[in-house]
This record gives C-alpha cells, structure tokens and sequence, in this order.
C-alpha cells in the first residue's frame, strides 16, 4: 500500500496555485475600449497610457483603443480640455470610459483685443502663459521667458550678448525684407515703433520689453489668427503680444522678495591643432599640392611653404585663444522686491528690481535697474 501525505500535498498545490496566479497577472494582454464625453460622442486623439510605463496609444476617429498592458495595471486617459482620468484594469477584455471637462481649464479668462474672455467660449487661436509657470526661470528680458512655452511662437536672440535684444515670430516669417514682429500690448497700452529706435526694415534694434522686469507681470496672451487680432487693424499682422503686469489686490499688506542666481558656461570648446600640428599640415597640404601637379620651383602654382607660414620664431609656443576670452562661470542674477495691499476702495502694488548678467566673452555687463 502507498502511503500519501496529505499535508505535503496540499501545500504544494496552493504553492502551484499562486504561482501561476503571478505569472498570468504579470503578462501582457490586449486591453480594448472606446473612450466617449458625457453626451455620448466619441473622442478622437485621447492619449492612452499604462501608468510608470511609456506604453501608449491614441483613439481612432471613433473613439476606439486597442493596447497591450499587463493585467491589474493602472491606465491613464489624457485629451485638452478634460479632466485627466486613471483606471484599474481589472483584466476584462473591454473598458468604456467617460471623460468628463475640466470646468477649470475651460473657464481661464485669457485677454484679447476687446476685453476679456474664458476658453470656453473662444473660438480664435490665443495662448496664454502664466509667470507662475516660469517663476524659476533667470532671464534678462521678457521675450525671453516665451522661449519654447507657447506653441507657435518663435524666440530668437538677436546675438549673444546679454540682455540683447529677441525677435518673436508667431507663426513663422510673414516678409523676407520687411518687419516680422508682432504688435506689443502692455495694459491696454500700444508700445509704437515710431518712438523707438529700430532699422530701415522695420525691425527694432533694442529690444522694446528690456525694460520691462519680468517679475512684474501677470501673464502674457498671444493672439495668432486674424481674428483674434483684427480690432489692431494691419498693425496686427505679426500676431499681437498682450502684457498685464502685476496689480495691487484687495489683501492685507504682503511682502515678497525672491532671489534667482545661476551661472553660464558654454556646453563645450573647440577642439583645436597645436603649434606643431598645425606646422606639419600646412608643410603636408603644400607637398600635396605641388607634388600632386608635378610643380617645381619658379613654375605657376607653385607654392611656397616659407610664404604660407611666414617668419616662424624660434621660441613659439602654443596660445589658447579661448580660455583667455572666455568666462567659465558666468554669473547670473535677478532680485527683485515687491509689495501689495489694499481694500476695495484703494489697491497699491510697488516693486523694484535689479538684475546682472556677465558676459561668456568679455569683463562687461549690463545691470538693470527697475521700479514699477
């Protein structure tokens, strides 16, 4: 007779049991659904992502998605303009989901040429950037803090001096020879062209929001169609820059002070030849060329080597060109100080600004000194 030990067998089978448990939810499996708005219309281009992971894939025109995710992971649904949703799949084959708008999104009041507006209720092509976005960004100018956060819009530094001034192209070169800038808004105030200092084509020469201090405003909104710009008429044909700057606030008195420091060194230096190795080229280069069309001495073409380098002294010796014009660690910073307060009948803001930037290439910079 076999003996069988119950206990023993038991326990290998829940072993057994959990095993396989483990390994089913940790495979991959196809993860199917729609993803609708609460009316019921299927959204399309909604960003569908497993959680941690950068697995990921978009709905089709009908609100369709198909992707592969393990079983029991957390699925993440995105689209402008509604609320970000996460969901637990719990291994069925199909997952409907309802996105609902964020109310908050939508209702952000952005300035436009004749007032103000929310989202919701805008039609026209307007990006708005908040500085408390950017807060942390040490920057010279205005212009500057629009680098790479609006869509559309275009930053370029004139040259690499500090504080110099940017050119904005929203939605691309509109004249090859004429002015691509945009029309500048600042509080309802048009900053014309015919009291600064700019070229023949149209162009400013210093840039018209340097002296501007960046901690001073509110937000920025850049209108890019013609809609949304057609109240400035053709001064609005390079989009239009609308500015509010910080106001005083029905608060009890707030004091504020922020310090932003850094420091600017170039990613990288040129690789360049020594004395000796660029001797040895030049004699290398010449041999190549006489030789090459079988040249002598007194023939046309011929080249001279004493010609090419000149009067060589005895005593040379290698010079690094860069590492005595440039600033290794060049020195960044922005102060500013600033006050608000006030009831409903009186509101009072007041601040003031300094900021200093060296130079990657010289001993000079600008210092800056603002109140507003």
């Amino acid at each position: 007779m076999v003996k069988v030990n119950l206990s023993n067998t038991f326990i290998c089978l829940i072993v057994l049991f959990f095993a396989l448990s483990m390994r089913v939810s940790g495979q991959n499996s196809t993860l199917k659904g729609v993803v609708k708005d609460v009316d019921g219309i299927p959204l399309i281009g909604v960003n569908v992502v497993e959680k941690g992971t950068t697995n990921g894939t978009v709905t089709d025109i009908d609100g369709n998605f198909s992707i592969n995710v393990k079983t029991h992971s957390t699925v993440i649904f995105t689209y402008i303009g509604f609320a970000e949703q996460e969901l637990v799949w719990d291994g069925n084959s199909v997952m409907n989901v309802v996105l609902r708008e964020d109310s908050e999104l939508l209702d952000e009041v952005v300035v436009v040429g004749y007032g103000e507006s929310s989202k919701r209720n805008l039609s026209t092509a307007i990006s708005k950037l908040r500085m408390s976005d950017v807060s942390s960004r040490n920057v010279s100018t205005t212009t500057q803090i629009l680098q790479g956060q609006l869509p559309g819009v275009n930053v370029m530094l004139s040259n690499g001096l500090p504080g110099s001034r940017s050119n904005i192209n929203i939605r691309g070169v509109s004249s090859i020879n004429g002015d691509n800038q945009p029309l500048y808004v600042i509080d309802g105030i048009q900053l014309s062209k015919a009291s600064g200092t700019y070229h023949n084509t149209g162009e400013y020469v210093q840039d018209p929001l340097s002296m501007i201090n960046p901690a001073d405003i509110e937000s920025i909104d850049v209108l890019k169609d013609a809609a949304a710009s057609a109240i400035y008429g053709s001064r609005a044909t390079n989009g239009v820059v609308i500015i509010t700057t910080k106001k005083g606030k029905n608060t009890k008195p707030q004091l504020a002070f922020s310090q932003l420091t850094g420091l600017q060194k170039l990613p990288e230096k040129m690789d360049l030849l020594t004395s000796d190795e660029y001797i040895s080229l030049q004699k290398e280069a010449v041999q190549n060329h006489n030789s090459g069309l079988n040249l002598n001495p007194g023939d046309n073409g011929y080249i001279n080597i004493d010609k090419v380098l000149g009067n060589i002294p005895n005593d040379y010796y290698d010079v690094n060109w860069q590492d005595l014009i440039l600033n290794d660690n060049a020195l960044s910073t922005q102060t500013d100080l600033s006050f608000t307060g006030g009831n409903q009948s009186v509101k009072a803001f007041a601040s003031v600004g300094y900021f200093q930037q060296e130079d990657e290439t010289a001993s000079q910079y600008p210092k800056i000194l603002g109140c507003n």
